[in-house]
């Protein structure tokens, strides 16, 4: 398998359009109308309604609920995903898999652009970025799935730890997205496997 690019237009829906973006990452935590995501917005209710519509075409969210509100019917949306810790995953085909992979990716890169937008997403000088392509036996790469499992569980528990902890202070806390994965490269992708420098340890 080569390493051409054959779907340039991955993410191009998602990132297009700012509200688009911030409508994705509202609906990828949450049920939400495009009326709720207009006033959370500050934006006109028929805006956000169109760049949701266009969501749910794509296939990144799904119609939850139908309300009658007022003589006229509320549509509530979410976005479809599952943790790829999900037993179901690891029954789907391979094409189903990369179809949802797909989708977390858009949801990560919606969250990733608007905060580079609001200028959020390097504030802090202790944020964590970073790119690690290696070549990994059997071994190895039963080794990387446990780490990041591992990993995943600690998020979980950050994650309930630090809730409550700020519902019993009552302080805001800071909203961030830790973003897990690794994955397949090309067949064809060469890549050192020894370093030829080290990591700083400073």
């Amino acid at each position: 398998m080569g390493g051409k690019i054959v779907d340039k237009q991955m993410f191009a829906g998602v990132l297009s359009h700012p509200v688009r973006c911030r409508a994705l990452t509202i609906l990828a935590d949450r049920e939400a109308s495009p009326v709720e995501i207009a006033r959370e917005l500050d934006l006109e209710p028929s805006h956000v309604a169109y760049h949701v519509r266009l969501l749910h075409e794509d296939g990144l969210i799904e119609l939850t609920d139908e309300v009658p509100r007022r003589g006229s019917i509320e549509h509530r949306y979410q976005a479809v995903f599952f943790a790829q810790s999900d037993a179901r995953y690891t029954e789907l085909p391979p094409e189903e898999r990369a179809a949802l992979a797909r989708m977390i990716f858009s949801f990560a890169a919606a969250d990733a652009n608007c905060a580079f937008s609001a200028g959020s997403f390097a504030t802090r000088a202790d944020h964590h970025i970073s790119r690690f392509p290696i070549e990994v036996d059997e071994a190895g790469w039963t080794e990387v799935n446990q780490a990041f499992d591992q990993l995943l569980a600690e998020l979980y528990r950050i994650k309930r730890e630090s809730g409550d902890r700020l519902d019993e202070t009552g302080a805001k806390g800071t909203p961030i997205l830790a973003f897990n994965t690794f994955f397949g490269l090309p067949s064809n992708r060469v890549i050192p496997r020894h370093f030829k420098w080290l990591p700083s340890a400073e």
